[in-house]
């Protein structure tokens, strides 16, 4: 069987807020924990949406840089007990981070993002779904995906509440 990986967002049209609400709830949820059951539900139901039939074993989110708190704790460990799944939270970790990386444009943070991500051996032959919060350009997605597959991760799908 050969690795799959796939991706969506979850547009405000589905969440019955208006953006500006979606984006202060997304930054409030930067220092405090409140919505993350939001979160999760959204992310939920927009995975089973927008994924029919793909039931994943493990919910990995995009680590935090080093010595940061993981503020997709609460968010993984709700959606994957509303999915049948595990809570992968050590499965993904960041090697180094980009000096400069908001300021970088897609082509820069492309480039800045390659290899950045380390998978762990316990995505080995699992169904993963990936969160994260907000995607910009998608670098930091996709080496997070290229790092699961490359660890043996069977099938890939990655979700997020919202694009800029």
């Amino acid at each position: 069987m050969r690795p799959a990986a796939a991706g969506l967002y979850v547009p405000s049209r589905e969440l019955a807020h208006a953006g500006h609400e979606l984006t202060q709830k997304i930054l409030e949820s930067k220092v405090s924990r409140e919505h993350d059951p939001l979160f999760a539900r959204l992310l939920a139901q927009s995975a089973a949406r927008h994924f029919p039939g793909f039931t994943p074993e493990l919910v990995v989110s995009l680590p935090p840089k080093p010595g940061r708190d993981d503020r997709f704790r609460n968010v993984r460990r709700e959606l994957a007990a509303r999915l049948g799944a595990a809570d992968g939270g050590s499965a993904l970790s960041l090697t180094r981070l980009a000096p400069q990386y908001r300021r970088m444009s897609g082509a820069q943070r492309l480039a800045a993002a390659a290899g950045s991500h380390l998978a762990t051996e316990s995505v080995r032959a699992r169904s993963v779904l990936l969160i994260d919060d907000v995607v910009t350009s998608g670098s930091q997605a996709c080496d997070a995906i290229r790092a699961l597959l490359a660890a043996g991760a069977t099938d890939v799908r990655f979700a997020c509440v919202a694009r800029t």
